[in-house]
């Protein structure tokens, strides 16, 4: 692998990582859990309060607009999902040019 294939990919990884909660669901057993809905991937960063809604339970729960739900962004759980996701793809970058870019 080259440095810039490297580098593609672990672009394209915190592309995919920032872009995580708009394809990750949540199941909502009850109506108080519709306060804190979170999403994201591997740890979820987006919590979204979507008591506006009422929906028959159990309920999938997708990321809806932040206009009209309150979200925030949970920058440790953020910064976590980085580090991890990151540290996989270095590991798995270098072990592929130990082994010769098989």
């Amino acid at each position: 692998m080259s440095f810039k294939q490297f580098m593609f990919f672990g672009v394209l990884l915190n592309v995919c990582l920032i872009l995580s909660p708009m394809v990750t669901s949540t199941t909502v057993d009850d109506q108080t859990q519709l306060e804190e809905v979170t999403f994201g991937f591997p740890f979820a960063f987006v919590k979204q309060n979507q008591t506006s809604l009422t929906p028959p339970m159990p309920y999938e729960a997708t990321l809806l607009s932040a206009n009209e739900h309150p979200t925030s962004l949970l920058f440790g759980y953020l910064f976590l999902s980085f580090i991890l996701m990151n540290s996989a793809y270095l590991f798995l970058a270098l072990w592929s040019w130990r082994r010769g870019g098989r």
